[in-house]
């Protein structure tokens, strides 16, 4: 990867003000002012943070896979009966 430089970077420089402020109203700055923030969450997102939470909930499921695998109850009839009839169904 290669960064190339859009163009050069100034040194800062000092600010002057030439001339008073025009063009405030006075009786404004005794008013309060309702400034509400506000954040707006993209849809790009909202699903990165569903994968983050589909991510922890999987990796839950996993480690009670491998508690009931290491206990020898995770292969049960069932389970066994319901691999089963999924396989059969795919060559059905």
């Amino acid at each position: 990867m290669e960064i190339r430089a859009t163009g050069s970077i100034q040194p800062t420089q000092n600010v002057r003000l030439t001339g008073g402020v025009t063009g405030i109203d006075k009786s404004s700055q005794t008013q309060s002012l309702n400034i509400v923030d506000q954040v707006d969450i993209s849809a790009e997102a909202r699903a990165a943070s569903q994968i983050d939470q589909a991510s922890e909930s999987r990796a839950a499921r996993i480690a009670e896979i491998k508690s009931q695998i290491a206990d020898g109850t995770y292969e049960t009839e069932q389970k066994l009966n319901t691999a089963v009839d999924r396989l059969l169904d795919q060559f059905a």
